[in-house]
């Protein structure tokens, strides 16, 4: 059983403290002693700095063991100024990192136009893989990797860590539990970066822009609570103030539901709008709303490790606000990708299900981009 389908096995009345331990257990096998997985580190990225190594030395099946930079100083520079003694390895070269058979698992955190090139590499060096968001550049390079992953008999997972907490299990459990036949969502995932625009973020030719840097968190929520495609989508969007990528973007998405699934009725269709941005500051929640009633997460997109999550439960004027722990949503995402390295391919088949969302998702980016430069609607593939 894989995370995304916790929630739908949930019974909806459960305690939230029993929702928790659940989750905790699947993500980090129950609190059983695990054998740690030898990471390689593709990058000295600040997300490599801030987030995944310590999320590795939190976690109890990981550990760093080797990092790779595109010069050896710069890598060992790297171990030095961090006092990341632990670190086995370093690597002035990523292919030097691939051809250590002692590594398990390699962690991606490049630019976006170089996962698909890297990832690619890391499976015929027999590697399992967990590349950053998003996958990949297109749906088709999407198909392929996982298609090579599948051959080589490997686990890829692209990284979303915020699947990796009660939150999300639980607002993707209410809404086809508690509110009937869905009608309508808004997501918003808005910030405003002060960074320059030498930055990969504002850089068209490396992968940037709003889209794939936050608006791609608002296509894979959808594509984890729907598990189809949207029907049409359409994509508007507005120039950052610097660089050459789009700042902003505002679109309206035509889903279809399954009939098989609870809430799914033939001939009624669900309206998506999304707001996303890199530019201006906004909110960063999700509202769904159903024939029953409406839920709302508020900072559903914000990063949080400590405090409480919050969600409104609306139904029939009765509003209920259900609390959930802040967790550390990168230590969860490395242990149940260790977990599964360990175990493969004990997890193969819940790997398949999660890739093909992805692979919708990737499908869906595809088409919102292919509408923002049109101007126009487009059916997604």
């Amino acid at each position: 059983m894989s995370f995304l389908q916790l929630a739908y096995l949930l019974e909806h009345n459960i305690q939230q403290a029993v929702i928790y331990y659940r989750f905790t257990a699947l993500i980090t096998g129950g609190g059983k002693t695990m054998a740690k997985v030898k990471w390689g580190i593709m990058s000295t990225a600040s997300i490599v700095r801030k987030k995944f190594i310590p999320a590795v030395e939190r976690a109890e099946n990981a550990s760093l063991f080797a990092l790779a930079s595109r010069s050896s100083e710069k890598a060992e520079r790297f171990i030095r100024e961090h006092s990341l003694a632990g670190c086995e390895r370093t690597y002035g070269s990523y292919e030097e990192l691939l051809q250590d058979d002692e590594i398990e698992a390699v962690y991606i955190p490049l630019p976006n136009n170089l996962h698909y090139e890297w990832s690619k590499k890391a499976l015929k060096a027999s590697k399992h893989v967990l590349c950053e968001k998003p996958l990949v550049m297109t749906a088709a390079e999407g198909e392929e990797l996982f298609a090579l992953a599948e051959e080589c008999d490997l686990f890829l997972l692209e990284g979303f860590m915020y699947r990796f907490r009660p939150l999300t299990e639980r607002v993707i459990e209410l809404s086809w539990m508690e509110l009937g036949e869905l009608q309508l969502i808004r997501g918003s995932f808005c910030y405003q970066s002060g960074r320059p625009k030498e930055d990969i973020r504002f850089r068209s030719e490396v992968g940037g822009g709003a889209l794939r840097d936050v608006g791609c968190y608002l296509v894979d929520f959808l594509g984890n609570l729907m598990t189809t495609r949207p029907k049409i989508v359409y994509n508007d969007t507005l120039p950052a103030d610097r660089g050459d990528v789009d700042g902003q973007g505002s679109s309206l998405l035509i889903y279809e539901p399954r009939a098989d699934r609870a809430g799914g009725c033939p001939g009624r269709k669900i309206q998506v709008n999304l707001n996303y941005s890199i530019t201006i500051p906004g909110s960063k929640g999700i509202e769904i709303v159903g024939t029953e009633g409406k839920l709302i997460a508020p900072e559903f997109f914000e990063w949080k490790t400590r405090g409480r999550r919050y969600i409104h439960l609306d139904k029939q004027k009765e509003v209920n606000e259900i609390t959930l722990p802040a967790v550390d949503q990168f230590k969860n995402e490395v242990e149940y990708f260790s977990r599964t390295v360990s175990s493969w391919p004990a997890g193969r088949e819940d790997a398949l299900k999660t890739n093909r969302i992805t692979v919708n998702n990737l499908a869906v980016i595809d088409a919102l981009t292919e509408s923002g430069d049109k101007g126009e609607p487009v059916i997604v593939k």
